[in-house]
C-alpha cells in the first residue's frame, strides 16, 4: 500500500507546474515534469547500480554519467525515447524474474503531449523502484526515488536528455549483469 500512495503522491506533486509554464491539454504537465520523473529514475538507477552484483566499483561510474544536449525534439521523440529505456528496463526485470512494466498504449495518430510522455515515463520509475525492494536484503527506503523537484522552463529536448541518460545507464548496467 505504502508503494502505491508513493507512486500516487508522485503524480500529485508531479502536475504542479511553476507559474507561467504552457500547460499541456489534458492534465497541466509540461516537459519540466516529465524532467523530473526522469531526475528520479536516473536517481534510481545509481541504486541499482550499487546493489548490483557485477559493480565492483558500486554506483560510482553510473553516478558519474552526465546527460547529453538535444535540441529539437518533440514530445513523441521522447516517448520513443521512453520505450526504448522500457525495452532495456524489461530485460533488468526479466533476469530478477518480474513482470515487464506497465504502459499506456496510445492510438496511431495521437498527437503526444507532455501527460502523455510523463504518465508512461511514471510506469518506467515505478518498475526501476520495484526492481529495487524485490533485489535489496535491507529494508529500502523508496520514497526518494519519488521526490519533488523545483524545475521549470525544461523543453522536449531536456527530457530528452534525462532519458537518454537512464537508457545509458540502463545499458551500462545489463551489461555488467
Amino acid at each position: 500500500m505504502y508503494r502505491k500512495f508513493a507512486f500516487t503522491f508522485a503524480i500529485i506533486i508531479g502536475m504542479s507546474g511553476a507559474p507561467g509554464e504552457t500547460l499541456s491539454l489534458e492534465l497541466g504537465l509540461t516537459p519540466s515534469n516529465v524532467f523530473v520523473l526522469w531526475t528520479n529514475v536516473n536517481n534510481a538507477l545509481v541504486t541499482v547500480a550499487g546493489t548490483s552484483s557485477g559493480f565492483a566499483e558500486g554506483s560510482a561510474g553510473i553516478a558519474t554519467m552526465t546527460p547529453s544536449t538535444f535540441q529539437g525534439k518533440k514530445p513523441a521523440d521522447v516517448l520513443k525515447k521512453v520505450a526504448a529505456f522500457r525495452e532495456k528496463l524489461d530485460l533488468l526485470r526479466q533476469k530478477s524474474g518480474l513482470k515487464p512494466t506497465e504502459f499506456n498504449a496510445f492510438e496511431a495518430g495521437d498527437t503526444v503531449t507532455p501527460s502523455m510522455v510523463f504518465l508512461d515515463s511514471g510506469h518506467a520509475l515505478d518498475g526501476v523502484v520495484e526492481w529495487i525492494v524485490r533485489n535489496t536484503t535491507k529494508d529500502q527506503l523508496i520514497s526518494p526515488f519519488y521526490a519533488r523537484h523545483d524545475v521549470s522552463g525544461k523543453t522536449p529536448s531536456d527530457a530528452f536528455a534525462m532519458v537518454d541518460l537512464a537508457d545509458r545507464r540502463i545499458g551500462r548496467i545489463l551489461a555488467k549483469i
